[in-house]
């Protein structure tokens, strides 16, 4: 019973802690890029690649986290559950065509799979989401 208030204050909060637990993250990712450059045998195209691909990683990442929240609150109703299989086989599908696709147009296109995903993931579920809830209106 002296978890509950904790679990339940853990919940009202959530935002907050992924937020702080996400700009932690930001800050380490970017330190690490930092020492890595200074120690790196790099060129810097290759460096600016390397720094490119981290920002569209990192936003992507951001993205993909609330998406898969989104996910999350689907998939705890039953009814749904089939659906978000469905939109999993779809988003694995067009991933996998995307890397094709990007590769074949300019392989450096390639840093910003990551990103172009997690932003059709966010749209996929929000799409869904929307749909449930205006249906229980």
């Amino acid at each position: 019973m002296p978890l509950y208030p904790a679990v339940k204050n853990l919940k009202k909060n959530k935002k907050l802690i992924l937020n702080i637990f996400y700009v932690t993250y930001i800050i380490l990712i970017l330190i690490a890029v930092i020492v890595f450059k200074k120690f790196s045998t790099l060129s810097d195209s290759e460096l600016n690649l390397l720094f490119i691909t981290t920002i569209f990683s990192l936003i992507g990442s951001y993205i993909m986290v609330i998406a898969l929240q989104h996910r999350q609150n689907l998939f705890e109703l039953k009814s749904m559950q089939i659906i978000s299989f469905k939109a999993d086989i779809y988003i694995y599908l067009f991933n996998s065509i995307l890397i094709s696709l990007l590769f074949f147009i300019n392989e450096k296109l390639i840093a910003s799979a990551y990103l172009i995903v997690s932003i059709f993931v966010y749209i996929v579920y929000n799409i869904i989401l929307k749909n449930v809830f205006d249906k229980k209106k």
